[in-house]
């Protein structure tokens, strides 16, 4: 999204994060021709537009109304999300060649270092590095190679971890009501972010 904004006019981006406190619970695809339609009346009445929908398995019957709008050629649509609930074979099913799907995965610490603009290639680059990359290490033993997490200030990773603990903490059945393990799990993360 940051390469587009420098490529285009700002009013072109349209981004919407349905995690977003603000949303209620019960969100539809009215919610979604609401937001749509304010953005056209008032920011956006003709131009092109590139449609971020951030965390959509929480809008109910979104597929549809992505197969919609994508068909009627309304904008250039950008589906992102972190839930299992995207992984269906339903929604590739409802939306079948229209999308192409992109895992992201934590990085390797090499790219965590290629992140930090280190490079460490071969002995004599550690050796050169050595006090930064054992710094960098600890680092990313501590919190992780969530490129979201490397990414933001130090005072921040541990929310952000925090925050995809609680995200799945709600999908994973592991932790629904009833399991022997909640309490144990819970006491483990609790301990592990200290």
């Amino acid at each position: 999204m940051k390469s587009l904004a420098e490529r285009v006019e700002k009013e072109q981006l349209l981004y919407i994060n349905f995690e977003d406190p603000r949303f209620s619970d019960n969100l539809n695809t009215r919610t979604l021709d609401m937001i749509f339609e304010t953005y056209r009346e008032n920011i956006n009445p003709e131009g092109e537009v590139y449609l971020f929908l951030d965390e959509v398995q929480n809008v109910d019957g979104w597929e549809k109304w992505v197969r919609t709008a994508y068909e009627l050629r309304k904008a250039k649509i950008y589906v992102t999300g972190s839930s299992s609930k995207l992984l269906s074979g339903e929604i590739a099913t409802t939306i079948s060649g229209r999308y192409l799907r992109l895992d992201v995965y934590p990085l390797t610490f090499h790219e965590f270092l290629v992140f930090h603009h280190m490079e460490c290639k071969n002995i004599s680059d550690y050796s050169a590095h050595r006090t930064a990359i054992n710094r960098f290490f600890t680092e990313y033993l501590r919190y992780g190679g969530f490129p979201r997490v490397v990414s933001v200030d130090e005072d921040l990773k541990k929310e952000e971890l925090l925050s995809y603990f609680n995200i799945h903490h709600k999908e994973s059945p592991v932790f629904r009501p009833g399991r022997n393990c909640v309490h144990t799990i819970n006491n483990i993360c609790y301990w592990v972010t200290l």
